[in-house]
């Protein structure tokens, strides 16, 4: 998996725009409601060591909020980035994979397929 550019975060579909939008506007709409209604509320505006735990907790979770959200932007997914062989690798235990016995190279290439779509060995998943 790869990172993608930056300039290529913001997305220039309409049906890509407008979820992106929504989920930070929500985001955005939940902190504010959070630290000046919410804690507001329950801390009856008197600031205790209790708030600024809330707080920084508050902030830790919104901070992963916002963290996931970008790192699934930018990491590419595809497979189109991955150089394989074209012909899959044969089940027989070479002499420099000794530590590798006969069943586990079989098991791990066993079922795989050529993609003629995609042009790439693909794992039985993706059948």
């Amino acid at each position: 998996m790869t990172n993608r550019r930056v300039k290529l975060l913001i997305p220039k579909d309409r049906g890509e725009f407008i979820p992106l939008f929504f989920t930070i506007f929500l985001i955005c709409a939940y902190v504010m409601f959070e630290l000046y209604v919410i804690l507001p509320t329950i801390y009856h505006n008197i600031f205790t060591y209790k708030e600024i735990f809330h707080l920084i907790f508050g902030c830790y979770v919104i901070f992963n909020l916002i963290g996931n959200l970008y790192l699934c932007m930018v990491t590419d997914t595809s497979v189109d980035t991955i150089i394989c062989p074209v012909l899959l690798p044969s089940a027989v235990v070479t002499p420099i994979s000794r530590e590798k016995t006969q069943q586990d190279i079989i098991y791990y290439h066993c079922n795989w397929h050529y993609c003629h779509d995609c042009e790439i060995n693909v794992p039985p998943r993706s059948q």
